[in-house]
């Protein structure tokens, strides 16, 4: 995943499927980060995008490499904690 100003990039990447990128229209607020690049197991996206019930999420990122919080803004009890896969460079 890689943020941007105004838009979110999410690729994935499987020997089986191949790699696949979509950009997605995104409100980033705070500090200006300039490609900042933070990357997760899809498996523990989809458990939250499965629950998830509003088209929209909020996501709060310290760095690439703390944990990252998923809320639905539908559910303000329910939180989601992702810790981030460390990327090699």
């Amino acid at each position: 995943m890689k943020i941007a100003d105004g838009e979110v990039e999410v690729s994935a990447e499987s020997n089986v499927s191949g790699r696949e990128t979509a950009k997605v229209e995104a409100k980033v607020e705070g500090e200006k980060v300039k490609d900042f690049v933070i990357a997760f197991n899809f498996r523990f996206l989809e458990d939250f995008l499965a629950v998830a019930k509003d088209d929209s999420i909020t996501m709060e990122f310290s760095d690439p490499n703390s944990p990252t919080l998923f809320l639905d803004p539908k559910e303000t009890e329910f939180l989601h904690i992702i810790m981030p896969i460390r990327l090699q460079n």
